[in-house]
């Protein structure tokens, strides 16, 4: 044994998310930055917010392209609308 580990292979449901892997620009009723990347392992370690199940706090968005999400925070008592154009990988 050499003393490494193997990396683990992510799970279907995780390598999916990583469409979302980069800097995106925020418009909308939010704006600013964001960048999502993957930590050192990669399997299960993209963090994003979405609420718990059956929460009332959650975001629905839609790929319109490869780099562009339209969507809406919902939440108890508001929400805002968000717009996230890709500006790198």
């Amino acid at each position: 044994m050499n003393g490494t580990t193997p990396t683990p292979t992510p799970s279907p449901a995780m390598q999916s998310l990583d469409r979302l892997v980069g800097t995106w620009q925020l418009s909308g009723d939010s704006t600013g930055t964001v960048t999502y990347e993957w930590m050192e392992g990669g399997q299960d370690s993209l963090t994003i917010w979405g609420g718990e199940p059956a929460s009332l706090s959650y975001y629905k968005g839609t790929f319109v392209d490869e780099d562009t999400n339209v969507g809406q925070w919902t939440f108890p008592g508001g929400g805002y609308t968000s717009t996230m154009h890709r500006i790198a990988r």
